[in-house]
């Protein structure tokens, strides 16, 4: 039988009044600093690619301790990809976190027409059961 390190506890979630308030002082402070506003408009992928690894983590029920020795990495190195600091990921690296939570990493190429959003093709990185698995999903995506 394997013995797992007993899981961190999570932080509480900020309550909607407290959320509310944090963005209101946010939208003043880029209302009122062009240049931050244009840094913080800059590193939206970034961020929302940081959420992503984060939700794919925590929907998988693993820790970041978890991933990390998955893939052979520090907590810290974890912690790093899942906050936004630091350099943009790795294609590698990518695949390495998705493959320690069970997952894996596809493209899509789209344009964008008149007629709404243009799938144009798609691309899974990794092993042939990545490809297969991407292939199913994002035919669910298509028939939607």
């Amino acid at each position: 039988m394997k013995l797992r390190a007993p899981r961190q506890k999570t932080p509480k979630r900020q309550t909607p009044k407290l959320a509310n308030r944090v963005h209101e002082l946010m939208q003043k402070q880029l209302a009122e600093r062009p240049a931050l506003a244009k840094a913080w408009d800059e590193s939206k992928s970034r961020r929302d690619l940081s959420a992503a690894l984060g939700r794919l983590r925590r929907q998988a029920k693993l820790t970041q301790e978890e991933v990390a020795r998955a893939a052979g990495w520090d907590q810290s190195f974890v912690s790093k990809l899942e906050s936004a600091t630091g350099p943009w990921p790795t294609q590698a690296t990518l695949q390495k976190f998705a493959e320690a939570c069970q997952g894996g990493v596809g493209l899509v190429f789209y344009r964008e027409s008149k007629k709404g959003v243009i799938l144009e093709g798609s691309l899974a990185l990794g092993t042939p059961r990545v490809q297969r698995s991407f292939e199913r999903a994002l035919g669910k995506l298509e028939e939607e």
